[in-house]
C-alpha cells in the first residue's frame, strides 16, 4: 500500500504540475488582455 501511494503521489505531482503550468499561461493571457484593454493597446 505504501508503495502504490507514492507512485499515485508522483503520478498526482505531475498531473498537478501541468494544471498548475497551464493555469499560469491562462492567468498571464487574462492579464495581459486585461493591461492591454486598460491601456488601449
Amino acid at each position: 500500500m505504501s508503495r502504490q501511494r507514492i507512485r499515485l503521489t508522483a503520478r498526482g505531482e505531475a498531473v498537478f504540475g501541468t494544471l498548475a503550468g497551464v493555469a499560469f499561461l491562462f492567468t498571464l493571457v487574462i492579464f495581459w488582455a486585461a493591461v492591454g484593454d486598460l491601456l488601449g493597446i
